[in-house]
């Protein structure tokens, strides 16, 4: 007799299991221990596949792996700014990890609307 639709018989990953291990990683990240994502999933039981599987099957562990790639942003500036890390490096990795830096000037005359009009001025010899 066949095992009804909807059954989860089979399945090898369950959010009980793997919740402590990604737990376990997020804590061990916050400690510095890692400075990568890549180096996260490395250490960790899981192969890259598995790992981001996990992540897209249960959202509270893309939750815990969102919380990862902050904790490693946090661990590299504070190493940057300690003068522990590289600053020029530590701005690449954060910027990896999704950190942006923004610009901009403000060419509306100190916040009040540009006039339209062309201003030429004659100058005598």
């Amino acid at each position: 007799m066949a095992a009804p639709i909807g059954n989860k018989n089979s399945e090898k990953y369950t959010l009980e299991q793997e919740l402590p291990i990604f737990q376990e990683l997020l804590e061990r990240t916050q400690a510095g221990e890692y400075l990568s994502i890549q180096e996260v999933v490395m250490k960790s039981k899981y192969s890259r596949q598995i790992f981001y599987y996990l992540c897209d099957r249960f959202v509270d562990l893309d939750t815990i792996r969102k919380e990862i790639s902050e904790s490693i942003i946090a661990v590299v500036s504070r190493g940057s700014l300690e003068n522990k890390y590289n600053a020029s490096a530590s701005i690449w990795r954060m910027k990896q990890l999704g950190e942006k830096d923004q610009q901009y000037q403000d060419h509306t005359s100190k916040g009040e609307k540009m006039q339209d009009k062309t201003v030429i001025k004659f100058v005598r010899k």
